[in-house]
């Protein structure tokens, strides 16, 4: 390779794996100064391969999260400035439901004001009841907003459940569902347990069962006593199971 002299430095690595600079020469060999200068080096070059291997790997548990989250319907706003979207297309669904931002702030102005709202709660008392969600509905479904106040490390995020495609509640009635039979479909739709639909509605667990059971027969579901129940949806395919 026409090399004649050569002169390294090693950097951090786990075994087996080896990282180094190497410098080549073929014509002269290299002086103390030279050594000298790249032992100077050394450390500035060693933060910055902690700096690439820590973004890298940052830069995985970001991708991974943003698969996970894209693939059941969540987005992440984060509330930076200006705010930065974890997810693509969330703002856009934010708009979808909340209308075009207002004049002074990338957000609705209903969505801002809810979040001016949450970040003044935290100043008053840094350990409050949880956030209050935000809802919107259409037609085409509904979304739901939760704040995550800043922390240590980040600014605070605004996520985002969009249930485009899932059943509106009148939709829901119109397959003879009555209004709180079509609600609790519309919680179980949302992965809510019997419990927590109980307490939403302010009912005992066992009235939550008795809905379903006559939602269950209602829509034609079959299944044995004490056995856990699944109908298809007949708008989406989507399954609601007792839990």
């Amino acid at each position: 390779m026409g090399i004649q002299f050569q002169m390294a430095v090693a950097l951090p690595a786990s075994r087996p794996i080896h990282v180094a600079i190497v410098l080549n020469r073929h014509d002269s060999d290299f002086s103390e100064r030279d050594r000298d200068v790249l032992n100077v080096l050394r450390p500035h070059l060693v933060q910055a391969w902690f700096s690439a291997r820590d973004q890298a790997h940052l830069r995985m548990l970001v991708n991974a999260a943003t698969d996970a989250t894209v693939d059941r319907g969540v987005g992440l706003i984060v509330l930076s400035d200006p705010p930065h979207e974890l997810t693509p297309g969330a703002l856009v669904s934010l708009y979808r439901y909340f209308g075009r931002p207002s004049r002074t702030s990338p957000f609705p102005a209903r969505v801002e004001r809810w979040l001016n709202l949450q970040a003044a709660r935290l100043e008053v008392d840094a350990s409050p009841e949880l956030p209050k969600p935000l809802r919107a509905e259409t037609e085409a479904g509904h979304i739901v907003l939760r704040y995550l106040p800043s922390q240590v490390g980040h600014t605070g995020a605004l996520l985002m459940h969009d249930v485009s495609g899932q059943p509106h509640p009148l939709k829901l009635q119109a397959l003879g569902l009555t209004a709180r039979e079509a609600e609790i479909v519309d919680l179980v739709m949302k992965g809510e347990s019997n419990a927590a639909i109980g307490e939403a509605l302010h009912v005992s667990t066992g009235t939550v069962k008795k809905h379903l059971d006559n939602i269950y027969s209602k829509l034609g579901s079959t299944g044995g006593a004490g056995s856990r129940r699944s109908y298809s949806m007949p708008w989406n395919g989507d399954r609601i199971q007792e839990v």
